[in-house]
């Protein structure tokens, strides 16, 4: 499941739900569960404190992107 999914924007975990169940076929919230259960699907807070489910997988590079310009916008 998780291979078909980039990532989504969502401000509360319902929502993920629904925007997987808007851009797929044949997934169900039980199929978004048990990914995030076995981490193949991550909720973090990526950007302008927003949450995104991410896969387990791109989470680390995407982490990485993210954070430096994070930091320096806190700093000022």
């Amino acid at each position: 499941m998780a291979e078909r999914l980039l990532a989504v924007q969502g401000q509360d975990p319902r929502g993920f739900r629904l925007a997987v169940r808007a851009r797929t076929e044949g997934l169900h919230s039980a199929d978004v569960e048990r990914a995030l259960g076995k981490r193949q699907l991550v909720v973090t807070w990526l950007n302008r404190g927003t949450l995104h489910l991410v896969r387990g997988e791109d989470y680390p590079l995407l982490q990485a992107l993210t954070t430096p310009p994070l930091r320096t916008s806190s700093a000022r």
